[in-house]
């Protein structure tokens, strides 16, 4: 597991052109506004509740739902009372962290 200030994360499993996670944002905490030339992400709702964007849309997300983020498309969650817990699936051919553009950072890492 991997601490990050807004919760943390785990990799759940990996293949050639895929990564599985899941990630858990604490109540009131969110990633920074992000973007990624290399990948394009799936989120899964599986716990809790908490809010998107992707690109100039926001919504409220709830266990169940299922978000595509396609890439080069900025996109943060933000995690509701509880916090969010979500299964994010990488696609694409460059997957690693460095795929990260920080747009907006609550954390100072912009």
């Amino acid at each position: 597991m991997e601490r990050r200030p807004w919760g943390w994360f785990r990799v759940l499993g990996k293949g050639e052109n895929f990564v599985v996670k899941e990630l858990f944002i604490e109540e009131g905490r969110r990633t920074s506004l992000q973007l990624h030339h290399h990948r394009e992400e799936f989120w899964i709702v599986v716990e809790g509740n908490g809010k998107i964007q992707v690109g100039e849309s926001r919504r409220e997300v709830k266990e169940g739902d299922v978000v595509f983020v396609p890439r080069a498309v900025k996109h943060r969650i933000e995690g509701g009372k509880g916090g969010v817990r979500i299964v994010e699936v990488w696609k694409g051919e460059i997957l690693d962290e460095n795929d990260i553009e920080r747009l907006e950072d609550d954390y100072g890492r912009a």
